[in-house]
């Protein structure tokens, strides 16, 4: 066993997707028509998404930057006492809950930094 090899598995994340009944049904039988699978269908249909998007990382970034610096306003003006740095550290935590890297984080706090 190789402990430094990184599989193909490893370079995947699952993501969910709750639907409604009749839409799963309707894959299913979609998918055993084509004799392909959900995760290939939606991955399909992910990377059509992707490659079609006018949005940069950069401008998501931004975007997200500016609305932590509103909510920070905004809970500034209902809590005084309130630390920013304890709201960037529970900023950060959902971040990285979320998936981003480091990098993404620290370009976000950035942002935020500069819009408040």
């Amino acid at each position: 066993m190789s402990f430094l090899k990184i599989s193909d598995k490893e370079q995947l994340k699952l993501i969910g997707a709750q639907v409604p009944l009749s839409m799963h049904r309707d894959l299913t039988l979609y998918c055993i028509a084509k004799g392909t699978n959900k995760s290939q269908l939606l991955m399909e249909i992910i990377n059509e998404w992707a490659n079609n998007r006018f949005d940069t990382e950069d401008t998501l970034i931004i975007e997200i930057g500016a609305m932590i610096a509103t909510q920070w306003k905004d809970l500034k003006a209902r809590r005084v006492d309130y630390a920013f740095s304890a709201f960037i550290e529970e900023v950060t935590t959902e971040l990285i809950s979320k998936g981003l890297d480091k990098e993404q984080i620290e370009k976000i706090i950035q942002i935020t930094n500069e819009n408040i």
